[in-house]
Protein backbone atom coordinates (compact mmCIF):
# COMPACT_ATOMS: atom_id res chain seq x y z
CA UNK A 1 0.00 0.00 0.00
CA UNK A 2 1.60 3.57 -0.82
CA UNK A 3 2.30 5.70 2.07
CA UNK A 4 1.28 8.95 0.12
CA UNK A 5 -1.75 9.45 -2.17
CA UNK A 6 -0.41 9.19 -6.00
CA UNK A 7 0.42 12.47 -7.61
CA UNK A 8 -0.15 12.89 -11.59
CA UNK A 9 2.77 15.46 -11.09
CA UNK A 10 5.41 12.22 -11.81
CA UNK A 11 4.04 11.52 -15.07
CA UNK A 12 5.65 14.93 -16.04
CA UNK A 13 8.49 13.02 -15.89
CA UNK A 14 7.96 9.53 -16.83
CA UNK A 15 5.72 10.13 -20.04
CA UNK A 16 7.86 10.95 -23.54
CA UNK A 17 6.66 13.27 -25.93
CA UNK A 18 6.76 12.63 -30.08
CA UNK A 19 5.28 14.74 -32.47
CA UNK A 20 3.28 12.83 -35.43
CA UNK A 21 2.85 14.76 -38.63
CA UNK A 22 0.66 16.21 -40.51
CA UNK A 23 -1.19 17.02 -36.74
CA UNK A 24 -0.44 14.45 -33.91
CA UNK A 25 1.29 14.20 -30.71
CA UNK A 26 2.31 10.28 -29.37
CA UNK A 27 2.61 10.25 -25.47
CA UNK A 28 3.73 7.18 -23.85
CA UNK A 29 5.69 5.60 -20.90
CA UNK A 30 7.01 2.67 -19.26
CA UNK A 31 4.26 1.35 -16.75
CA UNK A 32 7.06 -0.51 -14.71
CA UNK A 33 7.79 3.65 -13.76
CA UNK A 34 4.71 4.16 -12.45
CA UNK A 35 4.55 3.69 -8.56
CA UNK A 36 2.06 1.84 -7.16
CA UNK A 37 -1.57 2.86 -6.95
CA UNK A 38 -3.97 2.17 -3.99
CA UNK A 39 -7.75 1.49 -4.70
CA UNK A 40 -8.45 5.30 -3.56
CA UNK A 41 -5.71 6.33 -6.48
CA UNK A 42 -7.86 4.22 -8.70
CA UNK A 43 -11.25 4.94 -8.03
CA UNK A 44 -9.90 8.90 -8.06
CA UNK A 45 -8.17 8.09 -11.87
CA UNK A 46 -11.46 6.23 -13.26
CA UNK A 47 -15.02 7.34 -14.25
CA UNK A 48 -17.32 5.24 -12.38
CA UNK A 49 -18.29 3.45 -15.77
CA UNK A 50 -14.17 2.29 -15.72
CA UNK A 51 -14.62 1.35 -12.11
CA UNK A 52 -16.97 -1.28 -13.32
CA UNK A 53 -14.86 -2.57 -16.52
CA UNK A 54 -12.30 -2.24 -13.82
CA UNK A 55 -13.63 -4.47 -11.28
CA UNK A 56 -14.62 -7.30 -13.95
CA UNK A 57 -10.72 -7.61 -15.05
CA UNK A 58 -9.44 -11.21 -13.45
CA UNK A 59 -5.73 -10.34 -14.84
CA UNK A 60 -3.25 -8.11 -12.01
CA UNK A 61 -1.18 -6.80 -15.24
CA UNK A 62 -4.55 -6.10 -16.98
CA UNK A 63 -6.56 -4.38 -14.28
CA UNK A 64 -2.92 -2.25 -14.22
CA UNK A 65 -2.96 -1.65 -18.29
CA UNK A 66 -6.36 -0.40 -17.92
CA UNK A 67 -6.00 2.25 -15.41
CA UNK A 68 -2.34 3.46 -16.48
CA UNK A 69 -3.88 3.78 -20.31
CA UNK A 70 -6.93 6.00 -18.55
CA UNK A 71 -4.66 7.98 -16.65
CA UNK A 72 -2.15 8.54 -19.86
CA UNK A 73 -4.95 9.95 -22.21
CA UNK A 74 -6.09 12.34 -19.13
CA UNK A 75 -2.97 13.53 -18.58
CA UNK A 76 -2.34 13.79 -22.79
CA UNK A 77 -5.62 15.79 -23.15
CA UNK A 78 -4.48 17.98 -20.18
CA UNK A 79 -1.34 18.85 -21.59
CA UNK A 80 -3.32 19.60 -25.20
CA UNK A 81 -5.62 21.53 -24.14
CA UNK A 82 -4.07 23.39 -21.60
CA UNK A 83 -5.99 22.43 -18.57
CA UNK A 84 -5.96 20.37 -15.27
CA UNK A 85 -5.81 17.24 -15.25
CA UNK A 86 -9.05 16.73 -12.86
CA UNK A 87 -10.63 18.18 -15.06
CA UNK A 88 -11.45 15.24 -17.57
CA UNK A 89 -13.31 12.20 -17.48
CA UNK A 90 -13.29 9.05 -19.75
CA UNK A 91 -16.51 7.55 -19.75
CA UNK A 92 -16.48 3.92 -21.30
CA UNK A 93 -18.80 2.74 -24.51
CA UNK A 94 -19.45 -0.63 -25.42
CA UNK A 95 -17.12 -1.35 -28.95
CA UNK A 96 -15.30 1.80 -29.07
CA UNK A 97 -12.80 3.86 -26.79
CA UNK A 98 -14.09 5.47 -23.92
CA UNK A 99 -15.70 9.14 -24.57
CA UNK A 100 -13.55 12.16 -23.35
CA UNK A 101 -15.56 14.36 -21.00
CA UNK A 102 -14.73 17.51 -19.35
CA UNK A 103 -16.02 20.39 -16.63
CA UNK A 104 -16.48 23.16 -18.60
CA UNK A 105 -16.95 20.99 -21.29
CA UNK A 106 -14.71 20.12 -24.81
CA UNK A 107 -15.64 23.03 -26.79
CA UNK A 108 -13.40 21.78 -29.99
CA UNK A 109 -13.10 18.67 -31.90
CA UNK A 110 -10.07 16.26 -30.48
CA UNK A 111 -9.69 13.03 -31.30
CA UNK A 112 -7.44 10.44 -29.67
CA UNK A 113 -6.76 6.29 -29.68
CA UNK A 114 -4.85 4.53 -26.67
CA UNK A 115 -3.32 1.27 -27.11
CA UNK A 116 -1.12 -0.69 -24.55
CA UNK A 117 0.74 -3.56 -24.96
CA UNK A 118 3.29 -5.24 -22.22
CA UNK A 119 4.79 -2.41 -19.85
CA UNK A 120 4.61 0.09 -22.83
CA UNK A 121 1.15 2.36 -22.82
CA UNK A 122 0.53 5.34 -25.31
CA UNK A 123 -1.71 8.13 -26.43
CA UNK A 124 -2.32 9.76 -29.44
CA UNK A 125 -4.29 13.30 -30.03
CA UNK A 126 -4.93 15.13 -33.17
CA UNK A 127 -7.24 18.32 -32.85
CA UNK A 128 -7.69 17.66 -37.06
CA UNK A 129 -7.40 14.05 -38.00
CA UNK A 130 -9.15 10.74 -37.06
CA UNK A 131 -6.70 8.59 -35.53
CA UNK A 132 -5.80 5.33 -34.70
CA UNK A 133 -2.86 3.57 -32.73
CA UNK A 134 -0.82 0.25 -32.04
CA UNK A 135 1.59 -1.25 -30.56
CA UNK A 136 3.17 -4.57 -31.09
CA UNK A 137 6.28 -6.24 -29.73
CA UNK A 138 8.17 -8.43 -32.24
CA UNK A 139 8.68 -11.84 -30.87
CA UNK A 140 9.93 -15.11 -32.68
CA UNK A 141 9.50 -17.38 -29.78
CA UNK A 142 5.46 -16.52 -30.04
CA UNK A 143 3.75 -18.76 -32.95
CA UNK A 144 1.80 -16.77 -35.28
CA UNK A 145 -1.58 -18.69 -35.73
CA UNK A 146 -3.46 -17.49 -38.48
CA UNK A 147 -1.01 -17.47 -41.72
CA UNK A 148 -0.32 -14.28 -43.67
CA UNK A 149 -2.78 -14.86 -46.61
CA UNK A 150 -5.38 -14.73 -44.28
CA UNK A 151 -4.28 -11.57 -42.48
CA UNK A 152 -3.47 -9.57 -45.36
CA UNK A 153 -4.65 -8.72 -49.22
CA UNK A 154 -2.62 -9.94 -52.61
CA UNK A 155 -0.97 -6.70 -52.64
CA UNK A 156 -0.23 -6.88 -48.93
CA UNK A 157 1.36 -10.48 -49.10
CA UNK A 158 3.17 -9.58 -52.50
CA UNK A 159 4.95 -6.88 -50.07
CA UNK A 160 5.67 -9.29 -47.38
CA UNK A 161 6.60 -12.43 -49.40
CA UNK A 162 9.45 -10.21 -51.01
CA UNK A 163 10.66 -9.41 -47.82
CA UNK A 164 14.08 -11.62 -46.58
CA UNK A 165 14.12 -14.35 -44.08
CA UNK A 166 15.84 -12.47 -41.45
CA UNK A 167 13.37 -9.03 -42.23
CA UNK A 168 10.15 -11.06 -42.36
CA UNK A 169 8.85 -11.04 -38.94
CA UNK A 170 9.60 -7.65 -39.07
CA UNK A 171 7.34 -7.26 -41.24
CA UNK A 172 4.69 -8.98 -40.83
CA UNK A 173 4.16 -7.31 -37.27
CA UNK A 174 4.72 -3.54 -38.68
CA UNK A 175 2.28 -5.04 -41.37
CA UNK A 176 -0.03 -6.21 -39.05
CA UNK A 177 0.25 -3.33 -36.73
CA UNK A 178 -0.98 -1.25 -39.63
CA UNK A 179 -4.02 -3.32 -39.76
CA UNK A 180 -4.83 -2.63 -36.09
CA UNK A 181 -4.34 0.95 -35.86
CA UNK A 182 -6.47 1.60 -38.99
CA UNK A 183 -9.51 -0.94 -37.36
CA UNK A 184 -8.99 1.53 -34.30
CA UNK A 185 -9.51 4.64 -36.18
CA UNK A 186 -12.34 3.46 -38.30
CA UNK A 187 -14.36 1.49 -35.06
CA UNK A 188 -13.74 5.16 -33.05
CA UNK A 189 -15.42 7.22 -36.27
CA UNK A 190 -18.25 4.30 -36.92
CA UNK A 191 -18.55 2.88 -33.34
CA UNK A 192 -17.53 -0.43 -34.36
CA UNK A 193 -17.08 -0.95 -38.46
CA UNK A 194 -18.77 -3.69 -40.92
CA UNK A 195 -16.09 -6.08 -42.17
CA UNK A 196 -16.39 -4.45 -45.74
CA UNK A 197 -15.67 -0.83 -44.94
CA UNK A 198 -11.55 -2.59 -43.20
CA UNK A 199 -11.28 -4.92 -46.26
CA UNK A 200 -11.21 -1.93 -48.42
CA UNK A 201 -8.12 -0.61 -46.92
CA UNK A 202 -4.50 -1.04 -48.60
CA UNK A 203 -2.26 -0.39 -45.33
CA UNK A 204 0.68 -0.15 -47.68
CA UNK A 205 -0.54 2.89 -49.80
CA UNK A 206 -4.18 3.66 -49.50
CA UNK A 207 -4.33 7.36 -49.84
CA UNK A 208 -6.91 7.82 -47.65
CA UNK A 209 -4.68 7.23 -44.65
CA UNK A 210 -1.18 8.12 -43.48
CA UNK A 211 0.84 5.62 -41.40
CA UNK A 212 3.76 6.71 -39.01
CA UNK A 213 5.84 3.55 -37.87
CA UNK A 214 8.22 3.91 -34.70
CA UNK A 215 10.49 0.98 -34.29
CA UNK A 216 12.47 0.75 -31.18
CA UNK A 217 15.54 -1.81 -30.20
CA UNK A 218 13.21 -3.53 -27.75
CA UNK A 219 11.28 -4.93 -30.45
CA UNK A 220 8.21 -2.90 -29.73
CA UNK A 221 6.60 -1.17 -32.86
CA UNK A 222 4.05 1.96 -32.37
CA UNK A 223 1.87 2.65 -35.97
CA UNK A 224 -0.37 5.91 -35.94
CA UNK A 225 -2.91 5.96 -38.45
CA UNK A 226 -4.17 9.26 -39.57
CA UNK A 227 -7.31 10.30 -41.97
CA UNK A 228 -9.37 13.13 -42.53
CA UNK A 229 -12.69 13.65 -40.40
CA UNK A 230 -14.43 13.51 -43.68
CA UNK A 231 -13.66 10.12 -44.69
CA UNK A 232 -16.21 8.19 -46.16
CA UNK A 233 -16.40 4.38 -47.37
CA UNK A 234 -18.35 2.81 -50.59
CA UNK A 235 -19.33 -0.38 -49.17
CA UNK A 236 -18.16 -3.17 -51.38
CA UNK A 237 -18.29 -6.99 -51.11
CA UNK A 238 -15.74 -8.61 -48.86
CA UNK A 239 -13.63 -11.02 -49.27
CA UNK A 240 -14.07 -14.83 -48.15
CA UNK A 241 -12.46 -14.55 -44.96
CA UNK A 242 -13.54 -12.29 -41.91
CA UNK A 243 -12.27 -9.79 -39.28
CA UNK A 244 -13.31 -11.90 -36.36
CA UNK A 245 -11.09 -14.74 -37.33
CA UNK A 246 -8.50 -12.55 -38.58
CA UNK A 247 -8.19 -10.44 -35.53
CA UNK A 248 -7.38 -13.60 -33.07
CA UNK A 249 -4.25 -13.73 -35.45
CA UNK A 250 -2.28 -14.51 -32.36
CA UNK A 251 -2.06 -17.49 -29.66
CA UNK A 252 -2.56 -15.54 -26.93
Amino acid sequence: MPDTPFSADILDTIVQKTDIQPDATLWHLDMRELPPLSPEDIVGILHESSVIRYSELSRRQRRFQFVTGRLLTKYALSKTLGRPIHDFALVERRNNTPQPKAIPPIAEPIYYSLAYRYDTAACVISRSQLIGLDIEVTDATREISTPADKAFNAHENAWLSAKGKDQWLKGYYELWSRKESCYKLLSSKHGGIHDDLFWQVDCLDDPRFKWTTLSKDNGLIITICQADPELTFRLTQSPTYNLDNAFDIFKR
